[in-house]
């Protein structure tokens, strides 16, 4: 997906998913801490509902991808850029 969002520029597009990641890590627990601190361990509870919701999303984004990577070529003067959009984790370089 950040490659499909990244109009061109790959590389800064590949580093802002890879520091929004490590940030989002980093922040988890504490913005955790500051939930459950005040409000008990029952406002876990709000987390598992936003987890929940991404996953839904996530689910989504991933069915779309399928679609399209099962779908006849496009034109050569579609705006798509050329080659697999959605990838597999073991996918190395550029078909």
């Amino acid at each position: 997906m950040a490659r499909m969002a990244s109009g061109g520029r790959h590389g800064l597009a590949q580093s802002l998913f890879q520091v929004g990641g490590n940030v989002g890590s980093s922040l988890g627990p504490v913005l955790a801490a500051f939930i459950v601190i005040p409000w008990g361990q029952s406002s876990i509870g709000w987390f598992s509902a936003a987890a929940l919701l991404a996953i839904t999303v996530l689910f989504a984004v991933g069915n779309w991808c399928r679609r399209e990577r099962a779908a006849p070529p496009r034109a050569a003067d579609d705006t798509w850029p050329s080659g697999p959009i959605c990838r597999g984790a073991g996918s190395v370089g550029r078909s």
